[in-house]
């Protein structure tokens, strides 16, 4: 763990010193305070149901210094019950931004419980790094999660891009490392001004080894309306 923790600091000295994200010209956009957004997803993980239900609070501090908290859990309805399996994760954020990019930092809780009362709860502490980099409408960003305990369903490390084809529609992919194995993601992620832009929509589709998962969620922002990609790139 300590390597990688000094891999990733020396990776944010760099940028830094480089001058990649950190710049001296700060973002000029407006923030209000907080900026709130629950959202539920569903969906069929191979043969079996998985549902989800996030709560995020991103709070602005400064123009390029943000915090966030989130709260995620997850619920997977297995075709055997011993399988079946709720989760649950409790995430502190800090991120440094500007209009090229973002550096961040988080410490969290995840727990996974088996429905079947016999089977002891797995649970770790985390921390994660994240870094973000814009190139006009594509962001590319990869984050990474050390734990305590190696449990199957964590997910260790993330890479991914995103293309904005407007201010409110993207298209993503991304590959996850996950202790039982990588996770390939596809999706597409909507906010439609009809709903003021309070109101997200994102279809995802993983393909992993030996798994297949394509799901819908639905996030409601109660905050600020502002563009999807404005959303992505200032708060979260």
């Amino acid at each position: 763990m300590k390597s990688k923790v000094l891999f990733h600091l020396a990776l944010i000295g760099f940028l830094a010193v480089n001058g990649s994200l950190l710049s001296a010209n700060e973002v000029k956009k407006e923030k209000n305070l907080p900026n709130f957004e629950a959202g539920i997803s569903a969906g069929l993980l191979s043969a079996e149901q998985l549902y989800g239900l996030d709560v995020t609070i991103n709070m602005p501090i400064t123009h390029i210094l943000t915090t966030q908290f989130l709260i995620n859990s997850d619920y997977l309805v297995a075709n055997r019950s011993q399988n079946s399996y709720s989760q649950s994760e409790v995430v502190g954020n800090v991120f440094l931004r500007n209009d090229g990019g973002k550096l961040g930092a988080g410490v969290g809780y995840k727990e996974r419980k088996p429905n079947e009362e016999e089977l002891d709860k797995e649970s770790s502490t985390t921390l994660t790094f994240y870094g973000d980099l814009y190139f006009g409408d594509l962001t590319v960003g990869i984050s990474e999660t050390e734990y305590e305990e190696n449990i199957a369903t964590f997910t260790g490390q993330s890479v991914g891009v995103a293309y904005y084809i407007n201010p409110n529609e993207k298209f993503f992919l991304r590959k996850d490392k996950i202790n039982r194995g990588d996770v390939w993601v596809l999706g597409v992620g909507l906010q439609p001004k009809k709903l003021s832009n309070q109101v997200g929509l994102q279809l995802s589709i993983e393909r992993g080894k030996e798994s297949f998962y394509l799901g819908l969620g639905i996030n409601y922002y109660f905050d600020t309306a502002i563009s999807l990609q404005r959303r992505d790139r200032d708060y979260r």
